[in-house]
C-alpha cells in the first residue's frame, strides 16, 4: 500500500498542552470536596453541568464544529471563519441576555441564591464567547497557538479557584472567580483573533447563508446530543435521593486527558479528510482515519482496562473512602471512554453534512431517553448507566456502517483490525495479572501505587515486542528508511528516487521513503508521484523555519511502528534529524549517510561544526569523490569510516553532430504542443541552445552562468541562446535572475 503523501498533522501540541491543564484540572474536586460542605459541592456540580451545556442549548455547536469544515475550504472558507466570529460573539450576547432575565426563575428551579443566577448569566457570556479563539486558532494549523491558548486559561482558572477557596472557603467567590476569568479569556480570544485575522466584520449575506446552511443542522444536531450524553443524570437527578445522586456522579468520573485526546485527534483530523475529500483523495482520507483510529485505541485500551481494575482505590484516593460506593459506577462507567475510539462522525463533518448529523443524533437522543427511562425503573442507577451506554454504542456502529457506505471503503481500509487486537489482548492479560496481584496488598492504595505504573510499562513494552515479531514474520526483508529534506524535482531528489527504485526492485529491502520539508511549492507535488507511480511507500512532512523536534519525533514514531533497520540520509539536514532520531529512539537502527557535497560549508560557520559531529553518529558514510573524502578527512572524521561511491557523469566520447541536436530540438518542440513555451523555444530552435539544469537557487549556479554569458563576444551571444531550466522555489531568487536576464 502506498502510504498518503500527506500526514495526519500532530495532534501532540493539543494533547500534552491540553493534558497538563486536565492534570491541574483535577485536582480541583479534590480540593473543594475537603473546603465545601456536601450541599455547596452539589450547586457547584449543577451550576457547572448546566454551564457545560450553555453552548449546545445557544445553538452554537455548528458554528464551532464548523470552523474544521471551513478551514480546508480556501478564501472561501477563511471569509467563513470570520463570519463565525461575529455570529456567535452574538450568539453569546442572546443567551447571556435570556439567562439574564431568567436568572430569578433558575436560582428558584435549583434552590439558588439569587445572586447566583447572575453569575450564571455572565458564566454564559464568557462559556459561548471563548470557545472561538482556541478552535480557530488550531482549525487555521496554529496548533501551538490554539493549544497554549486554552492549556494557559485554564491552568490560570483552575489555580485562581483553588487559592480563592483555601482564602475563603466561600462558594459564592469560586463562582464569581470562574465568572471574571471566563469573560477575560472571551475578550482576550476576540482580540487576539482580530489581531491575527481570523475575526472581521463581514457584510456578504451570501457567506452567512453558507455558514448557517451548514452549521444550523449541526447546532441542532449539539441541542439532540444533550440528552445522548446526559439523558442518565438528568432523569436520576430527579428520580433517586442527592446523596445517592452524589455518589452516582462521582463513580461516572470524566478524565478530562482521554476526552482531550480523542478531541485533539479529531480536531486535527477533520480538516485534513475535508481538505482530502476536496482534492477527491479518498484513500488520503481514508488513511488519515485509519491513523487516528490506531492513536485513540493506543492509549484508550488500556486506559479502559486500568480503570476496571483499580477502579476501588481510584475514587479513595481521588475522593476518599467515603465514596468508595462509587467505584461500581465507575467499573461500567469505564466502557464510554472505549467508544470514543471510533470517530463516527468525522467524514460526515468533513463532507459538509450536516443534516445527516442533525438525523443521526436526532433518532439516538430519543432512543437513549427511551433507554434510560424504561431501564432506570427497572434497574435504578445501573440501568440508566446501561442505557446511556447501550445508546452511544448503537450510534457509533452505525456511524461506522455508515461510513463504509458513503465512500465505498472496505473496513480494512479505516478500521485498523490487528492493531486493536494487539491492544485489547495484552490489555486483558495484564489485567488478569494486575488482579491476580491484589491478594498480596493488604491496602488497595499500595496496590495501586505498585500495580498501575508496571501495567502501564508493561503494557507498552509488550506491545513493541508483539509488533516487532508480527512486522518480522509479515515481511523478512529489512527494512530501510531513505530521508531527504526535499523531494522536489532536482539532481539528489532523482538520486533518491533511482536508489529506492533499485533497492525495492531487487527484493532484499523494503523501502520507504520521508520527506521532512517543502512538500508542494505553487502546488507542484514534485516527484513525490513518481515514487508512488513505482510503488514506494511515501510518507512526507511539512516542518516550519529553522530545526523542527516534531521531524525527530515523527522519525522515531516511525522507526518503532515500522521496524526500521537502517536509516540513510541523503544531506546534512537529514543527517541531523536521523542522528538525534538514533540517540533517543528505543528502537535501534544503523545510519548511513551519503554526502554529495561540501557547498554549505562555506555559507555558515555553524556548518562546519555540524559536520564534524553528527557524522560521527553514522554507523557508515558514503561520498561520492575523492574530494568529498579528503574534506571528511580534513574535518577530522576517521577514513576507515568513509567509502567512496563515484557517480560522476562519464562524457560519450564523441558528442552528437548539430543536426541530431536539432532532432531533439524539434520533438521537444513537438511534446509541448499548445504550450506557452512552445512559440518561445520555437523562436530560437535554430540556434544553439545552452543549457543551465538546476532549481533555480543561489547555491546553484545560475546567477555565475548569467554572469560567464556576458563575457561572451556578440557575435557568439547572436549564434546561441542561454536557457536556465529548473523550478522556481525561492520566489525572490526567480524574480532576481529574470531582472538579470532582462539587463543582460
Amino acid at each position: 500500500m502506498t502510504t498518503s503523501s500527506q500526514t495526519l498533522r500532530s495532534h501532540w501540541p493539543i494533547s500534552i498542552l491540553s493534558s497538563i491543564a486536565a492534570v491541574v484540572n483535577v485536582l480541583l474536586p479534590l480540593f473543594l470536596v475537603r473546603l465545601l460542605q456536601p450541599a455547596e459541592i452539589g450547586t457547584f456540580k449543577i451550576f457547572f453541568l448546566y454551564l457545560t451545556l450553555a453552548p449546545g442549548l445557544a445553538l452554537t455547536t455548528g458554528l464551532i464544529n464548523g470552523l474544521a469544515f471551513w478551514s480546508g475550504k480556501g478564501a472561501v472558507g477563511h471569509r467563513a471563519v470570520q463570519a463565525t466570529a461575529m455570529s456567535l460573539l452574538l450568539a453569546s450576547f442572546v443567551s447571556f441576555i435570556l439567562a439574564l432575565c431568567l436568572r430569578h426563575e433558575i436560582a428558584s428551579l435549583f434552590g439558588w441564591q439569587d445572586c447566583y443566577g447572575l453569575l450564571f448569566a455572565l458564566a454564559v457570556l464568557g462559556t459561548v464567547a471563548s470557545q472561538f479563539f482556541e478552535e480557530a486558532a488550531i482549525c487555521s494549523g496554529r496548533i501551538w497557538t490554539g493549544a497554549l491558548f486554552y492549556s494557559g486559561f485554564e491552568i490560570f482558572r483552575t489555580s485562581a479557584i483553588v487559592i480563592v477557596a483555601v482564602l475563603t472557603r466561600s462558594l459564592t467567590a469560586v463562582l464569581i472567580t470562574h465568572t471574571c476569568i471566563s469573560l477575560l479569556k472571551a475578550l482576550s480570544g476576540y482580540l487576539a483573533g482580530w489581531h491575527l485575522g481570523l475575526a472581521a466584520f463581514i457584510h456578504d449575506k451570501s457567506v452567512y447563508y453558507g455558514l448557517l446552511r451548514y452549521a444550523l443542522p449541526v447546532s441542532l444536531a449539539g441541542l439532540m446530543a444533550i440528552p445522548l450524553t446526559y439523558a442518565d443524570q438528568l432523569i436520576l437527578s430527579a428520580y433517586i435521593p442527592a446523596s445517592e445522586f452524589a455518589i452516582y456522579a462521582i463513580g461516572c468520573l470524566a478524565i478530562p486527558p482521554l476526552f482531550i485526546l480523542e478531541h485533539a485527534i479529531t480536531r486535527v483530523l477533520i480538516p485534513q479528510m475535508s481538505s482530502a475529500f476536496n482534492e477527491k483523495h479518498s484513500s488520503q482520507a481514508a488513511y488519515l482515519y485509519h491513523q487516528a483510529v490506531t492513536d485513540l485505541a493506543l492509549l484508550l485500551v488500556p486506559a479502559v482496562a486500568g480503570l476496571i481494575v483499580f477502579a476501588t482505590p481510584i475514587i479513595e484516593i481521588l475522593f476518599t473512602s467515603s465514596y468508595s460506593e462509587a467505584s461500581k459506577y465507575l467499573v461500567f462507567f469505564s466502557f464510554n471512554y472505549l467508544l470514543l475510539i471510533l470517530p463516527y462522525d468525522a467524514v460526515p463533518r468533513a463532507l459538509g453534512q450536516g443534516t445527516w448529523i442533525l438525523k443521526n443524533f436526532l433518532v439516538f437522543s430519543i432512543l437513549a431517553l427511551a433507554l434510560c427511562l424504561i431501564l432506570t425503573k427497572q434497574f435504578g442507577p445501573f440501568g440508566a448507566l446501561a442505557g446511556i451506554i447501550l445508546s452511544k454504542a448503537l450510534m457509533r456502529g452505525y456511524g461506522t456502517f455508515y461510513v463504509k457506505r458513503c465512500t465505498g471503503w472496505a473496513f480494512r481500509d479505516f478500521i485498523p483490525v490487528s492493531a486493536l487486537t494487539r491492544f485489547v489482548l495484552i490489555s486483558l492479560v495484564l489485567s488478569l495479572l494486575s488482579l491476580g496481584a491484589s491478594h498480596y496488598f493488604k491496602d488497595p492504595r499500595w496496590w495501586f501505587a505498585v500495580c498501575a505504573p508496571l501495567f502501564a510499562f508493561s503494557y507498552f513494552a509488550a506491545l513493541l515486542i508483539w509488533k516487532r515479531k508480527a512486522r518480522h514474520q509479515a515481511s523478512p526483508s529489512p527494512r530501510v528508511l531513505l530521508l531527504s529534506q526535499y523531494l522536489r524535482v532536482g539532481g539528489l531528489e532523482r538520486m533518491v528516487l533511482n536508489l529506492a527504485s533499485q533497492l525495492q526492485n531487487n527484493r532484499r529491502w523494503d523501502v520507504r521513503v520521508f520527506c521532512y520539508d517543502g512538500l508542494n511549492i505553487g502546488g507542484n507535488a514534485g516527484l513525490i508521484p513518481e515514487f508512488e507511480k513505482r510503488g514506494l511507500s511515501v510518507e512526507t512532512h511539512q516542518k516550519g523555519r529553522g530545526f523542527s523536534a516534531a521531524v525527530v519525533f515523527k522519525l522515531i514514531k516511525k522507526t518503532m511502528r515500522e521496524d526500521i533497520s537502517v536509516v540513510h540520509s541523503h544531506d546534512l539536514g537529514a543527517l541531523i534529524y536521523a542522528s538525534l532520531a538514533k540517540v533517543f529512539s528505543p528502537q535501534k537502527f544503523k545510519l548511513v549517510h551519503t554526502q554529495h557535497s561540501f557547498v554549505h560549508l562555506q555559507n555558515k560557520w555553524r556548518y562546519r561544526l555540524y559536520e564534524r559531529l553528527f557524522p560521527r553518529l553514522a554507523d557508515q558514510i558514503i561520498v561520492v569523490s575523492p574530494q568529498n573524502f579528503d574534506t571528511y578527512r580534513q574535518l577530522g572524521l576517521a577514513p576507515s569510516k568513509v567509502k567512496i561511491i563515484e557517480n560522476g557523469v562519464v562524457l560519450p566520447p564523441k558528442t552528437p553532430c548539430f543536426n541530431q541536436k536539432a532532432a531533439r530540438r524539434e520533438a521537444l518542440l513537438e511534446s509541448l504542443r499548445d504550450h506557452p513555451l512552445q512559440h518561445k523555444l520555437a523562436l530560437c530552435a535554430e540556434s544553439y541552445w545552452i543549457l543551465c539544469l538546476g532549481r533555480i537557487h543561489p547555491v546553484k549556479g545560475q546567477m555565475r552562468a548569467l554572469e560567464l554569458w556576458k563575457e561572451l563576444s556578440a557575435e557568439t551571444r547572436k549564434s546561441a541562446h542561454l536557457i536556465f531550466v529548473g523550478p522556481g522555489e525561492l520566489e525572490s531568487e526567480a524574480t532576481l535572475l529574470k531582472n538579470a536576464i532582462l539587463s543582460a
